[in-house]
């Protein structure tokens, strides 16, 4: 029996994609809509290709990437916004795969107590080693770095 990928919507509105063995893409169809209130493409498992972790490997994360990324930050800090915090949002906000990526692995490690810094220069593909110094003195200097 053939199995079939079906894209379903949830009640919640969320799409995702399900695997089901049937004898055709209608009957596939059929089982499907008893759980989903949605039923979208229907396609044989073994004729589809999943590029999705491509385009985050081969993206690359620009100098306005992270002027952007240090200009949010930079303003959610001074509004007393905490780090961790900080760093979940803009994660959620980037639209480059590889910087979401690594923001979200860096806002874990603060969470779990290692300094920013630190958290920084363990994805050098995203921050080079003058980025993270930055910060490092930037957290050594704290407040009284300020005007």
């Amino acid at each position: 029996m053939p199995t079939y990928i079906v894209q379903v919507k949830n009640t919640k509105g969320k799409v995702s994609k399900e695997k089901v063995e049937a004898t055709s893409p209608a009957q596939s169809r059929a089982m499907l809509r008893q759980q989903y209130p949605a039923i979208g493409k229907v396609s044989e498992a073994g004729m589809q290709f999943d590029f999705s972790g491509i385009e985050g490997a081969l993206s690359k994360v620009s100098v306005k990437d992270k002027a952007v990324f240090s200009r949010q930050f930079s303003v959610m800090i001074n509004a007393g916004v905490a780090i961790v915090r900080c760093l979940g949002v803009l994660s959620d906000q980037a639209t480059n795969p590889k910087m979401k990526k690594a923001l979200s692995a860096i806002s874990a490690e603060v969470q779990q107590g290692i300094s920013l810094s630190d958290a920084l220069d363990k994805h050098p593909d995203c921050f080079d080693q003058l980025y993270v110094s930055m910060v490092e003195a930037g957290e050594m200097g704290g407040d009284s770095m300020k005007y």
